[in-house]
């Protein structure tokens, strides 16, 4: 008996140490938008990922969007009227588990 014991004492911290360890689940990742701008918008922008509601960012700024699911994903960024952006519009994105994919855009306004 006190075998079991001393056995159960010591796995205690193993068994109890087990369980989330604060890092990202593998299987969704971050989404990390940013937007540099010259001349003025006059209004923020909003930005949409996969058909969701719109989130706004600045003109010049960065928006984190995190526990984002693992695979491909469409950024679309929404203009003001006198403003064009640079490139495509909307970009796709692949999100890899735990890690942050990137994207930005450049804009230019009258």
């Amino acid at each position: 008996m006190r075998w079991i014991t001393l056995c159960l004492i010591g796995l205690a911290p193993v068994l109890l140490g087990c369980g989330d360890d604060g890092t990202t689940n593998p299987g969704t990742g971050t989404i990390e938008i940013s937007t540099a701008t010259t001349g003025d918008p006059g209004e923020d922008y909003t930005v949409i990922v996969d058909g969701a509601s719109p989130r706004i960012i600045a003109a010049t700024a960065t928006l984190t969007i995190p526990d984002v699911e693992v695979g491909s994903h469409v950024v679309q960024l929404t203009l003001p009227v006198g403003c064009v952006l640079e490139g495509e519009n909307p970009r796709i994105v692949a999100v890899v588990g735990g890690a942050t994919a990137s994207v930005a855009f450049i804009i230019s306004c009258a």
